[in-house]
């Protein structure tokens, strides 16, 4: 008898804890996630957050034919009609049961392995700790405490103004100035945007890349490249020219319209991007909205004591250019354009049409030692409505030292101003030496 009954309690410690599990195997356990579609969850210490006032996806890890979903606030204070929310799966569809306003049937689906309700709450509705429950097939998957967040917004672009290069008369991309980084595009806030760029009048020839979709909370895009569109045939002319672009970011996933009274959301930051159409290397001065361009070089440019260094210039635009040259400091030793040579102290009358450049070559010699010279070049129009300068910058280096018989053999002069002087010298010794010998003659005689 004893032994049966020592038995009897070792068969029900061994089975009271399969008895248990047996017990907790009815209340399953699976992973829920709130998140926008296609974006991870967002946390506000250990509690997964729904934004108010925007849809969001409710998530389960498996699969059912009917499911529920209820959300109730916690917190304590009174109620507006907005604290507790009650949503339904079955065969004929997804309903909000409480306001039939809450459930967007977009973003619910349901497929074989998971069950996913696209929900949400009122703008209006308390910030703070809810506790949310799902069920699925009657069975409580999930029950815990998660955080309501008053939505924020907060769309910011990293650098607004940008520089680019474009090759003359090619469609080809860009290359940037000045410009180590690109700019970044980023959302601080808790909602996502709905971003886009708006080019106004440039938008056949301007574009951006990953300017566009969906800028969720947290995600920074460091891609955002503008560049003149390189799939089009058109060529750019010479030019220096200013283009604007606006990105736009508005409130995705808003619950309703009630939302814009309660949050406008609508950014619009303006970028300034300044485009030279220019040879690498090279400056431009643009007059008069592409009438007259002048490609050239600033400097400074270093040039020997008495070298002599080509300047090259191209002359573009719509309008008849005159070109007048002065120069401090450097000497123009000539200007050549089409094999001819030109008279520099004159004008120079350049006629101009569109898609043409004219290639004008400019010699300089620095003959000031150890000075800073300047090239100008002022250009204007026929009728001088339509007028500015440009100039190039020299540093010319120190006069050499040179030794007696090279200033010799470089001075004709002093050579033969020399030789003269040597030849006096001789004639005076020889003069001296005669007088000398011919005195002595008439000493003997006596």
């Amino acid at each position: 008898m004893k032994k049966t009954l020592i038995l009897a309690l070792c068969m029900a410690m061994l089975l009271t804890p399969l008895l248990d599990m047996a017990e907790d195997s009815s209340a399953q356990t699976v992973d829920v996630e709130i998140r926008f579609p296609d974006w991870e969850a967002q946390y506000e210490g250990n509690n997964m957050v729904l934004v108010a006032g925007f849809f969001q996806e409710v998530f389960i890890g498996t699969s059912g034919t009917n499911a529920s979903l209820s959300l109730e606030y916690t917190g304590s204070g009174a109620t507006s009609g907005n604290d507790t929310y009650h949503f339904l799966m079955n065969s004929t569809g997804w309903y909000d049961l409480d306001f039939d306003w809450y459930v967007n049937e977009t973003m619910c689906n349901s497929t074989g392995s998971n069950i996913t309700f696209g929900v949400g709450v009122n703008i209006t509705a308390w910030a703070g700790e809810w506790r949310m429950i799902a069920s699925v097939d009657g069975a409580e998957v999930f029950n815990d405490l998660i955080t309501v967040a008053i939505p924020v917004a907060n769309m910011g672009v990293s650098r607004l103004d940008f520089e680019f290069r474009v090759e003359p008369f090619e469609a080809a991309q860009s290359e940037r100035i000045n410009s180590p980084e690109y700019s970044r595009l980023f959302n601080n806030g808790n909602i996502p945007l709905s971003v886009w760029a708006d080019w106004g009048v440039y938008e056949d020839i301007f574009e951006a890349t990953n300017a566009t979709g969906i800028l969720f909370p947290g995600e920074e895009r460091v891609d955002i490249i503008f560049y003149p569109q390189s799939r089009t045939n058109t060529q750019w002319n010479p030019q220096s020219m200013e283009v604007h672009c606006t990105l736009h970011g508005e409130a995705a996933y808003k619950v309703s319209q009630w939302v814009t009274v309660y949050l406008d959301v609508n950014f619009a930051q303006q970028l300034n991007i300044d485009v030279e159409v220019r040879l690498a290397d090279y400056d431009i001065l643009d007059i008069g909205l592409g009438t007259i361009v002048m490609q050239y070089k600033q400097g400074p440019i270093t040039l020997n004591y008495e070298e002599e260094k080509l300047m090259d210039i191209y002359l573009s635009g719509t309008n008849n250019t005159v070109l007048d040259l002065s120069a401090v400091n450097v000497t123009i030793v000539k200007v050549e354009w089409n094999g001819t040579e030109y008279d520099y102290t004159q004008s120079i009358s350049v006629p101009m049409a569109a898609g043409l450049v004219e290639h004008i070559n400019i010699t300089v010699r620095g003959d000031f030692s150890n000075s800073q010279g300047t090239l100008v070049y002022s250009l204007r129009n026929a009728d001088n409505s339509v007028s500015g300068e440009g100039a190039t910058r020299f540093q010319t280096g120190l006069k050499p030292p040179t030794d007696d018989k090279d200033s010799l053999t470089k001075n004709p002069a002093a050579l033969i101003a020399l030789g003269v002087g040597i030849v006096l010298f001789l004639a005076i010794i020889i003069g001296y030496q005669a007088k000398k010998k011919k005195g002595g003659k008439k000493g003997s005689k006596k």
